[in-house]
């Protein structure tokens, strides 16, 4: 797994587990068939894909971008357009709880020893949602 962020302590820590570091988020989409994008909102989303970032100049034709931020839905409706229009397709996937929620997941976990457990202490909180009409928003 190759990874960016612009906090050392974040990118040391990657390392430490095993991560490959990238010095620019155009050298993590360059070869990736997905990009897994985690920032704060939609504006460092639109950042890293179209901005300083501008991982669409290298993302490959079927690739995939996954974005992991909290951002409303009409935007996420626009950037899976744009990307569309390079045949990019994009799941808006948002997470909350920070830092502190995703260590607690980790932690509660740990106590699965086998991949296939790995979700099973999360089951009451994951959400599987079918929308007939693609054009339709949850929240």
């Amino acid at each position: 797994m190759v990874g960016y962020d612009i906090s050392e302590k974040s990118l040391s820590k990657f390392e430490s587990m095993g991560g490959q570091i990238a010095s620019s988020v155009q050298e993590v989409a360059r070869d990736a068939d997905v990009l897994m994008s985690m920032v704060v909102n939609d504006a460092q989303t639109e950042d890293v894909l179209f901005g300083n970032g501008n991982a669409v100049e290298v993302l490959k034709a079927g690739s995939i971008v996954i974005s992991g931020s909290t951002v409303p839905p009409a935007f996420a409706s626009r950037m899976a357009s744009q990307l569309a229009e390079r045949n990019i397709d994009m799941i808006d996937c948002p997470v909350s709880g920070g830092v502190a929620g995703a260590e607690k997941w980790r932690q509660e976990n740990q106590k699965y020893s086998h991949k296939s457990h790995r979700l099973s202490a999360q089951w009451d909180q994951i959400h599987f949602i079918w929308a007939k009409n693609a054009d339709k928003a949850v929240q």
